[in-house]
């Protein structure tokens, strides 16, 4: 648990080396990052959501959405250099965890 924790952690505060810290300040879309970071929000659910997780999960899933949501606005100079053409999938998986801490269904 202390291993996923430090994920979602890190991810929260788009560390350095992260998915999310990846995705801020490269744009670049680490699908490795990307993987680990729903296998430790899994993980983190599996063994008993919290309040402060949920909103770290809800937070990450926010932040994620608007750097794609830049990549297409032609006014911001952000281009994710990778992005992947199934980018809708991901974030509805990701999208399904943040469900997951809420209690709720996609």
């Amino acid at each position: 648990m202390e291993k996923a924790q430090k994920i979602v952690d890190d991810n929260y505060t788009a560390a350095e080396g992260s998915f999310l810290g990846d995705l801020h300040e490269r744009d670049y879309f680490d699908f490795q990052g990307f993987s680990k970071l729903c296998e430790a929000a899994k993980s983190l659910a599996a063994e008993g959501k919290t309040l402060e997780n949920a909103k770290k999960i809800h937070e990450i899933y926010t932040q994620t959405c608007l750097h794609v949501s830049y990549h297409f606005d032609p006014d911001d100079e952000s281009r994710i250099s990778n992005l992947p053409k199934n980018y809708v999938e991901l974030l509805y998986e990701l999208g399904k965890l943040v469900a997951i801490f809420f209690n709720t269904e996609l």
